[in-house]
C-alpha cells in the first residue's frame, strides 16, 4: 500500500462512529541528512595556481614599481626639494609594501576543514567557527569572485566570509552539502508565498499561469530596458524617440506593479521569486541625466531640482503602497527615493527642452580657452566669455566636432531658449 493509500483510508470507530481521515496521525519519512566521512578531515586548502599566480604577478607590479619610483624620487630626479623627494618616495614605498603584503597574504592564506569546525587561517589571525555553531551558508555573487558566508546560530557572532578562489575537492563540497543552504530556503519561502497569495487567483494553477505569464513580461521589458539603455549611451539617434522610450520605461514599471496585485517587485532583491521590474524602473533615469547634462544647459536649477524631489516622493508612494515587502526595508525605501530624483530631473529637464517651441535669442560670444575631461567617457569643454544672462565665465560642453572648430577667439552662437516649463536653457553652436 503506497503512502497516499494509507493518509486517504479511513479508520472507523467500533461502536459505529463516522469513519474519521487519518490524515493527522499519518508520519512522513524525511531524509537524513548526509553523514560526514571523518576519516576525510583534516583537509586544508589554498588558493588555487591561477588566482595565485594572478595575484603574485601584481604582488611583483607593485614591488618592482614601487621600487624603482623609490629609487627615482629619492634620487632627487623632479623634485625642488628634499623633502618634496622623500614624501614622493615613501608613497612609492607604500607600494613596495602593498605588494609584500599581498604575497604574503596568499602564501600565508589557508582553511581547513575539521570534522567538527572550519578554520580559517590569514596573514595575521585566524578564525575558527564550529560546525555545530552555522545555521547555514550562502552565495553572494560579488564582481569578480563569489563569497561563501557562513551564518551563525548566535546573532552576537560575526559571520565568516570566504572568497571561492580555493583548490577544492569532493571533500570540500562534502563538508558542506548538509549546511542549509540560506539562498535556496528563501527563494522556496517565496515561491510558496506568492504562488499561495489569493490576490493572485483561487485556484493554484490560476496563480501558476499569471506567474509565468508575470515573468515573462519582465523578460520582455528588462530586454527592451537594455536596448534602449545602450542606445541612449551610445547613438542617441533619432534623439526624440530614444528619450521618449527611456522616459517611458520607469512609467511602465510602475504601472505594471500597480495593477500586478504584488506579483512583482521592483528593487531586484536577491532570492525573491517575484519577477524584478528594477531595471526598466531604475536604470533609465540615470541615462536621462547623463543625457541632459551632455545636450542640455541650464541656466538655473532651483526650480528642477524641487520637482525632482516631489516626482520621487510621488513614485516612492505608489511603490510602497504596491510593494508590501518594501515597507520592511526603510533603507532600500531610501535608494528609491534617490533613482526616482535622477527620473525627474532628467525627465522633467528633457521635457523643458523637447517641448519648447518658444522663439529663441542668439548670443556671439567669443572661446577665451577650451579643455577635454578624460576619464571612461571623453567631455570637451569650452570657456565662454559672459554673455547675456551669464554674467561671468563659465566652461561649457560642446561636440567633439565643434570643439575642433572652435578655437581661443573663434566667435560662437549661444541659443537661448525659453523652456517649455519656463525653464531657461541654452545650446552652443556655430554661427551661421
Amino acid at each position: 500500500m503506497s503512502l497516499r493509500d494509507l493518509c486517504g483510508s479511513r479508520v472507523s470507530d467500533p461502536l459505529g462512529a463516522p469513519a474519521t481521515p487519518c490524515y493527522d496521525f499519518c508520519v512522513v519519512p524525511i531524509a537524513a541528512p548526509p553523514t560526514l566521512d571523518v576519516s576525510l578531515y583534516p583537509a586544508t586548502y589554498r588558493v588555487s595556481t591561477g588566482y595565485a599566480g594572478f595575484f603574485y604577478f601584481l604582488g611583483g607590479i607593485a614591488i618592482a614599481a614601487g621600487s624603482l619610483g623609490t629609487w627615482y624620487f629619492a634620487s632627487g630626479h623632479e623634485m625642488t626639494s628634499a623633502r618634496q623627494a622623500a614624501i614622493m618616495a615613501a608613497v612609492c614605498f607604500l607600494f613596495v609594501l602593498l605588494g609584500v603584503s599581498l604575497i604574503a597574504s596568499i602564501f600565508r592564506s589557508t582553511v581547513t576543514l575539521r570534522a567538527d569546525a572550519i578554520v580559517v587561517q590569514g596573514m595575521f589571525s585566524s578564525r575558527t567557527l564550529l560546525r555545530s555553531q552555522i545555521a547555514g551558508r550562502r552565495i553572494l555573487p560579488t564582481q569578480y569572485v563569489k563569497t561563501l558566508v557562513l551564518t551563525p546560530h548566535s546573532a552576537h557572532q560575526k559571520k565568516l566570509k570566504l572568497a571561492l578562489t580555493l583548490r577544492t575537492n569532493a571533500a570540500f563540497d562534502a563538508w558542506f552539502a548538509d549546511i542549509p543552504d540560506l539562498d535556496a530556503k528563501e527563494v522556496a519561502e517565496s515561491e510558496a508565498e506568492l504562488n499561495a497569495d489569493p490576490d493572485l487567483g483561487f485556484h493554484s494553477e490560476d496563480r501558476k499561469h499569471r506567474v509565468a505569464q508575470a515573468k515573462q513580461t519582465a523578460k520582455v521589458l528588462n530586454i527592451v530596458a537594455w536596448i534602449a539603455l545602450l542606445w541612449g549611451f551610445m547613438a542617441p539617434r533619432p534623439y526624440l524617440l530614444v528619450i521618449s522610450v527611456l522616459a517611458a520605461l520607469p512609467i511602465v514599471a510602475v504601472v505594471l506593479l500597480v495593477r500586478s496585485h504584488g506579483i512583482y517587485q521592483i528593487e531586484g532583491r536577491r532570492n525573491d521569486a517575484r519577477p524584478s521590474l528594477a531595471i526598466p524602473f531604475i536604470f533609465p533615469g540615470m541615462v536621462l541625466v547623463a543625457r541632459t547634462l551632455q545636450d542640455i544647459h541650464l541656466l538655473e536649477w532651483t526650480s528642477i531640482l524641487i520637482a525632482a524631489i516631489v516626482c520621487a516622493l510621488l513614485l516612492l508612494l505608489i511603490v510602497s503602497a504596491c510593494d508590501r515587502a518594501l515597507r520592511k526595508r526603510p533603507w532600500t525605501a531610501v535608494i528609491i527615493f534617490v533613482f526616482g530624483a535622477f527620473y525627474g530631473w532628467g525627465l522633467i529637464a528633457q521635457a523643458n527642452a523637447l517641448l519648447d517651441t518658444s522663439p529663441a535669442r542668439i548670443f556671439q560670444v567669443a572661446v577665451t580657452g577650451k579643455h577635454v575631461s578624460s576619464g571612461k567617457t571623453t567631455t570637451y569643454y569650452l570657456r565662454l566669455e559672459p554673455w547675456g544672462p551669464a554674467t561671468t565665465s563659465q566652461d561649457v560642453s560642446v561636440p567633439s566636432s565643434l570643439y575642433d572648430y572652435a578655437d581661443v577667439g573663434v566667435t560662437v552662437c549661444v541659443v537661448l531658449y525659453p523652456g517649455a516649463l519656463r525653464i531657461p536653457w541654452y545650446e552652443v553652436e556655430r554661427c551661421r
